[in-house]
């Protein structure tokens, strides 16, 4: 095996380590679920996040909804924030990222069944790193009232 064999496998297996530890380093915390008022079929997930490294969130998936949209609040020409859809969520590295009701948030979209104050739901985010090394993380989110879990 000749010295660039070596080093491609070398390669090979720090980038497939790393995708794994990039997942499993993130540190995440006060992660809490907007209850839904009435019938409403949407609600936020909201959560603090601390990755090794720099990476984006590209995309989430919860068995409660039919899809999680990745959101940031943006202010109208006209009037109040509203959310928009953006295709990925930047993290920076070795601090502490916000995703609150007022900056990036994921949105749980098209609830399949009403979400009670205290349960915990599980949210999977797709991360990518380096551009391309991709994994994931679960995220465990208590739902509460709005006005608890804003404080």
């Amino acid at each position: 095996m000749n010295c660039r064999s070596v080093w491609c496998l070398w390669l090979l297996g720090w980038m497939v380590g790393s995708a794994s530890a990039w997942g499993a380093e993130l540190t995440i915390t006060e992660a809490w679920v907007r209850a839904p008022v009435g019938h409403q079929k949407s609600s936020g997930v909201f959560l603090n996040i601390v990755s090794p490294v720099p990476q984006l969130i590209v995309g989430a998936r919860a068995d409660v909804a039919e899809r999680v949209d990745l959101v940031e609040m943006l202010v109208a020409d006209s009037g109040p924030m509203r959310p928009h859809k953006v295709e990925e969520i930047r993290l920076v590295a070795k601090e502490k990222n916000y995703l609150t009701p007022v900056t990036h948030y994921l949105m749980l979209a098209g609830l399949r069944r009403p979400l009670v104050a205290g349960e915990h739901i599980a949210v999977v985010l797709e991360l990518e790193a380096a551009g391309h090394v991709r994994s994931t993380a679960t995220v465990d989110a208590v739902v509460k009232p709005f006005y608890e879990g804003n404080r």
